[in-house]
């Protein structure tokens, strides 16, 4: 997958940047293609945030998440479990992922799901909170919800994902090669902490890089 994330500029423009580049790549679509055109590109960010925070790459993390062509072991509900368990998604965060996966297949695989309009969708989207915890919705139409949504959790993934490879380069430098602070440790600090700025509002603030 080639890398179009955005680095981390300390006043969050980055992140910004990230959510606007999603929210245009499904402007003037179709509701269902909208739909998946920005989870694939959720998928996307997801894979590669996960790799990022890996101690071991090459063929059996591709294994294990698969890129672009092949799918790997861990499906995408898998993948956001994962995500959750290394502190990459917060709670909310981790069921609004749920919920948009579920949303993602009902246009996928349902030929009468065409519109954000049906009622089913509508309810899912409905369920979806971090873009109004976030104060993104211009309004309270359901493809506005998702759309902020995934583009936030974008984001969010994105930044988290990038601050971990940071403290890894940071330990790797300051230890003699060797990365002596586990991702379990890197977590428990984490959720200790005070959030870190208004995109990532409720997820606690990594150690602090020096």
């Amino acid at each position: 997958m080639e890398d179009d994330r955005q680095p981390i500029d300390s006043d969050g423009s980055a992140r910004s940047a990230d959510r606007e580049r999603a929210w245009k790549e499904v402007s003037g679509e179709s509701d269902r293609a909208a739909a998946l055109i920005l989870h694939a590109r959720l998928e996307k960010f997801l894979r590669k945030s996960i790799n990022d925070v890996f101690l071991q790459h090459g063929e059996q993390a591709l294994r294990l998440l698969g890129d672009d062509d092949n799918p790997g072991v861990l499906g995408y509900s898998d993948q956001s479990r994962l995500a959750y368990c290394l502190g990459l998604v917060t709670d909310s965060e981790y069921k609004d992922l749920k919920h948009l996966g579920r949303i993602r297949n009902r246009f996928a695989h349902r030929g009468d799901y065409q519109s954000f309009s049906h009622k089913a969708i509508k309810e899912l989207c409905d369920k979806l909170k971090l873009a109004e915890s976030y104060d993104l919705l211009d309004d309270d139409s359901p493809r506005t919800n998702y759309t902020w949504t995934g583009a936030a959790l974008i984001s969010s993934i994105n930044t988290a994902a990038l601050k971990y490879a940071l403290i890894k380069i940071k330990q790797f430098k300051g230890g003699g090669g060797a990365i002596r602070t586990s991702l379990g440790q890197q977590e428990s600090r984490r959720r200790s902490r005070r959030p870190i700025g208004p995109l990532v509002a409720g997820r606690p603030r990594l150690p602090a890089l020096h």
